[in-house]
């Protein structure tokens, strides 16, 4: 990743930060250089990047892996009651 490209501490609270990129600008640190950045909430714009979200939804297999992790993550399979099947046998 080049640098600079990652959202700055200002996006904090923007629903358009993805943590490691921002969701709508390809460079945000360049967007507050000059006050507020034009789509710090901005409601037109998250609804475009939701639309474009809604027109490649996850796939079948992402989606199971993701049920999985989280039943992994439960008190139960941590106590050891948990029936989650796993690939590695334990000896």
């Amino acid at each position: 990743m080049e640098k600079w490209l990652k959202p700055v501490r200002k996006c904090s609270g923007c629903k358009l930060n993805l943590g490691e990129r921002c969701a709508f600008f390809s460079n945000p640190r360049e967007k507050w250089r000059h006050g507020l950045c034009p789509g710090y909430n901005n409601e037109e714009l998250i609804k475009k990047y939701e639309e474009e979200l809604a027109k490649h939804p996850p796939k079948e297999d992402k989606i199971q892996r993701q049920k999985v992790a989280e039943s992994r993550h439960t008190a139960e399979h941590q106590t050891g009651k948990s029936k989650v099947s796993t690939l590695r046998s334990v000896h």
